[in-house]
């Protein structure tokens, strides 16, 4: 590689800091990409909006946004930890089927 990072990723401490740093930088991308998603383009429903309203007047559109980042965030983190399952072996590792013969 280019070696920008000075990490030897067949050293075990090495490896899991990589892997540690990987994992929080996905979650920061997650919010990075959440929030401008919601405030540039997702428009909550008025109805929800007025539902809201009910429950802390004037701050609908606030909790409604907030509740909508809140499900692309949690949406993108089971991407993120379906992507580990699949990473690390697939959903059959382990199943007898998925063993060789013999």
């Amino acid at each position: 590689g280019a070696k920008i990072i000075n990490l030897d990723l067949t050293d075990d401490e090495d490896k899991g800091m990589y892997q540690g740093t990987q994992k929080i930088l996905v979650l920061v991308m997650i919010m990075v990409e959440s929030i401008p998603q919601v405030f540039g383009y997702l428009f909550p429903a008025t109805t929800f909006v007025s539902a809201l309203n009910t429950f802390s007047p004037g701050n609908g559109t606030l909790l409604a946004d907030t509740i909508i980042i809140a499900q692309v965030a949690f949406g993108s983190y089971l991407v993120f930890l379906m992507d580990e399952v699949v990473s690390n072996g697939g959903s059959a590792a382990g199943s007898p089927s998925s063993s060789p013969p013999g």
